[in-house]
């Protein structure tokens, strides 16, 4: 992280000294706080008195099989957190942490020496993250409210401080709104051909009319977006009986798969190399098209599943093997499968299995 930075602050000195004019736009893409959880020796012990103890350990965290049994893929199979795993899970959110420290240092560099009136600054991340909830001890590759929600945060000028908004935005979004604001900046030409051809075939739409919500009054927003993800590995972290001549363990010298990183070999490990104690991330059962909603009757997520690999037959979700459906305003841990109470028939998602469909078909005009 702090060799990006260097290298990005380097580059922007340059540029600004030699262009005709200060305009620039940088995409800055540390790895933290990525696998591996490893901070900078200057971060390795550091934690702040204020911040807490362990991960949020919320009603989703370690939770009983009853909770757990109306649940696609692995979830309903994860065993119970033992003493060792809450350990590991907590040592990674510490070191998440750390990472972290990098990354404000690096943005605390750009924003105080580059940030001004005429700069925009975006910060967001690819996925979110678990630690131990729902009983996995660490990863994302689910559809639940807590791996796909974002943050973003955008900073600039006519942007109103502290606003935010409900409006449901993807990464696919962030080109077309770049692209927009060179325009409207007259940075580039606005009737370019090879920017509108880009627009116009794009999937993304432009933000400006979240950033800017008085410019835009009368412009009617998305109500969902398609989430989509096809099982890659079961992945499985094993924290128990681990052996210390083949699990990753030799921080600082390369990258380790362990929370203790004071000692040398490195303690409280996971991965390979352990065999017992074991949580997979997922299963084949993993592959799931989602659709997350959100309008002025309904907050959801409405999930269907299909067992199978995608490399070896193509998976259309035309009979899918499972439905999960969640209520994020009343179940914002995604706890209760409404799919799966009896009261719940087809008919009551037939709409959004209509809108889901026609988003994974491409053929959908609102995403």
């Amino acid at each position: 992280t702090s060799v990006i930075g260097n290298e990005t602050i380097a580059w922007l000195d340059q540029v600004s000294t030699d262009a005709a004019d200060s305009s620039f736009f940088v995409y800055v893409a540390p790895k933290a706080c990525h696998e591996p959880f490893n901070p900078p020796p200057w971060y390795l012990d550091f934690w702040n008195t204020s911040w807490p103890d362990h991960e949020l350990r919320s009603s989703a965290w370690n939770v009983s099989y009853e909770i757990r049994a109306d649940h696609a893929s692995n979830i309903p199979t994860q065993p119970m957190l033992s003493d060792q795993a809450a350990i590991i899970t907590t040592g990674i959110f510490k070191n998440r942490w750390r990472t972290l420290l990098s990354v404000d240092d690096l943005i605390y560099d750009l924003v105080t020496k580059f940030f001004d009136n005429n700069t925009y600054i975006f910060f967001t991340s690819d996925h979110g993250f678990h630690t131990g909830h729902l009983n996995m001890i660490m990863d994302k590759r689910h559809t639940y409210e807590f791996d796909i929600k974002v943050h973003l945060v955008v900073a600039g000028p006519g942007i109103k401080p502290g606003s935010s908004t409900s409006g449901l935005a993807t990464n696919v979004d962030l080109a077309p709104t770049f692209l927009a604001l060179a325009q409207s900046a007259n940075f580039v030409e606005e009737k370019n051909t090879i920017v509108s051809d880009f627009l116009n075939k794009t999937n993304g739409h432009s933000l400006l009319p979240l950033l800017f919500p008085d410019e835009y009054q009368n412009f009617t927003w998305r109500s969902y977006v398609l989430i989509e993800y096809f099982f890659n590995e079961n992945n499985t972290k094993c924290v128990g009986e681990c052996n210390a001549t083949t699990v990753k363990n030799d921080y600082p010298y390369s990258d380790a798969n362990c929370v203790t990183l004071t000692v040398s070999p490195n303690e409280d490990c996971w991965g390979p190399g352990c065999t017992r104690d074991c949580y997979p991330s997922e299963n084949d059962q993993n592959n799931f098209i989602a659709l997350r909603l959100i309008n002025a009757t309904h907050n959801l997520i409405y999930t269907k599943y299909k067992t199978g690999s995608q490399t070896e037959d193509n998976i259309t979700f035309q009979d899918p093997d499972f439905i999960e459906i969640f209520n994020v305003s009343a179940d914002p841990w995604n706890l209760v499968n409404l799919a799966n109470i009896s009261t719940t028939t087809s008919s009551d998602y037939a709409q959004l299995d209509s809108d889901l469909m026609a988003a994974f078909a491409c053929t959908s005009a609102d995403t």
